[in-house]
């Protein structure tokens, strides 16, 4: 008899464990839309496929920006093991397709106060900008690479960007077009942090000097979610790299301060 109930308790075990196993992707947007609270309500995943813990979907996100970010086949991998601890552990690769202007990996680690992420993504500048529809008023061309090492938030209300952050943005082959004319600008490296504007913790951007605008300069987005808040301030110093028609324009920032500094803010 004791044989016989543990053959039964042994037999339920494994149609549990086959089933969890098997457990549908389409799973997956109920459990985004549950755990992920308010942001989660302007992600929407559509054709899913696959199981729970390997599987590929459509990804589309309204930004505050009135943009939308759409990403292809994207395809997830969750890993059991850590749910144990009650922690989710997803790894996402997003394929170089058309129509994806984001490619790249990223990890996302949730618990039970915070969310972290590593991403590493690339894509194309001014089809990016038109997509999310970024606040840029030229137009640009060249390649961007974002490298987020170390990003965690654990109020999930809008109310903070962060609670740390360390990346870095490299836009490679840089280009501005005026007048219909492509001026090369270079390479530009932007470092990403977490910092506070006294209500709340905001994400700071930082260009230092060491391209051909000698462009340095700092960006800082707060507020809450659904109605951000951007300010930025710098300052271009011209030299022997910055094309003439580009000099040309900065007479519209007004005069240069002794150093030769043309500050702008806004």
């Amino acid at each position: 008899m004791r044989k016989r109930w543990l053959l039964i308790i042994a037999g339920l075990v494994l149609f549990v464990v086959a089933l969890i196993a098997q457990a549908p992707a389409a799973l997956v947007p109920w459990l985004v839309h549950k755990a992920g609270g308010q942001a989660a309500q302007q992600l929407q995943l559509s054709q899913v496929q696959g199981t729970l813990w390997q599987g590929q979907t459509h990804a589309q996100a309204q930004l505050p920006t009135g943009g939308q970010l759409q990403l292809h086949q994207l395809q997830w991998r969750l890993s059991p093991w850590r749910l144990v601890v009650g922690q989710v552990a997803l790894e996402v690769d997003i394929p170089a397709l058309a129509g994806n202007e984001l490619h790249g990996q990223l990890a996302l680690q949730l618990g039970q106060q915070q969310v972290a992420l590593q991403t590493h993504l690339q894509g194309a500048i001014q089809p990016l900008i038109t997509q999310l529809k970024l606040p840029v008023p030229i137009t640009l061309a060249g390649h961007l690479e974002l490298h987020i090492d170390d990003y965690a938030l654990g109020a999930f209300d809008g109310s903070q960007w962060c609670e740390r952050l360390r990346g870095t943005a490299i836009t490679r082959g840089t280009e501005m077009r005026i007048n219909h004319e492509w001026h090369a600008l270079g390479d530009f490296q932007t470092e990403l942090s977490c910092t506070t504007d006294g209500n709340s913790n905001a994400v700071a951007f930082a260009i230092t000097q060491g391209n051909a605008l000698g462009l340095t300069a700092q960006a800082q987005v707060s507020g809450h979610w659904g109605a951000p808040q951007l300010a930025v301030t710098g300052s271009i110093v011209p030299n022997t790299s910055t094309p003439a028609p580009i000099r040309e324009l900065l007479v519209f920032l007004g005069q240069p301060d002794a150093q030769g500094r043309y500050r702008f803010s806004w």
